[in-house]
C-alpha cells in the first residue's frame, strides 16, 4: 500500500480564499501601535466620563499618544520614499492578517476589558 505525503491543509485552505499567511511585525512598530492603541484607548475612555479628575491630562494624554504614535509610524514607513500615492495592496489590508490595525484593534479591545474589570466606567 501506497501512501502520498500529504501536505498543510489548512495553510492551503487559507491561500484557497485569499488569506495571506501570518506576517510578524517588528518589535518596533509593534510599541508604536501599542501607544497608538492606548492614546485612542485613554480618549475614549476620558470621552465616558472616566477623566473627570483631571480632564487636561487625559486630554493631553490622549492626544500626545496618538500623536507620537501616528508621527512615529508615518516617519517609519515613508522616510525615504519617493513621494506619491501607493495603492499596493489596497484590497488586503493588514486588519485580516494579523497587522498593524490588528494590533490598535487588539489593544483597545483588550483595554476595554480590563477597565471595564477594575472599575464602574461602564456600567
Amino acid at each position: 500500500m501506497c501512501y502520498v505525503a500529504r501536505t498543510d491543509v489548512k495553510a492551503e485552505m487559507m491561500e484557497s480564499i485569499g488569506l495571506r499567511p501570518n506576517t510578524s511585525l517588528p518589535l518596533k512598530k509593534k510599541l508604536v501601535l501599542t501607544c497608538l492603541g492606548l492614546g485612542f484607548l485613554s480618549f475614549a475612555v476620558s470621552f465616558f466620563g472616566a477623566g473627570q479628575l483631571y480632564p487636561g491630562l487625559m486630554l493631553f494624554l490622549s492626544l500626545g499618544l496618538i500623536s507620537i504614535g501616528a508621527l512615529v509610524h508615518f516617519y517609519q514607513n515613508y522616510n525615504g520614499k519617493e513621494a506619491g500615492i501607493r495603492n499596493n495592496h489596497i484590497t488586503s489590508m493588514s486588519i485580516t492578517s494579523r497587522g498593524a490595525w490588528a494590533w490598535v484593534a487588539g489593544v483597545v479591545v483588550t483595554g476595554f476589558y480590563v477597565l471595564s474589570m477594575r472599575t464602574s466606567v461602564f456600567e
